[in-house]
């Protein structure tokens, strides 16, 4: 289980995890979510 991907917590990682926020957003974007926030 994935926690929410909220915009904050996408920022907490881009900042504290950037490769970890990379493979995120990719699996995001393969899964089509437009809702980054």
């Amino acid at each position: 289980m994935q926690p929410p991907l909220h915009g904050a917590y996408i920022q907490e990682l881009i900042h504290y995890r950037p490769n970890t926020a990379k493979r995120i957003v990719r699996e995001i974007l393969r899964r089509g979510a437009t809702t980054i926030a």
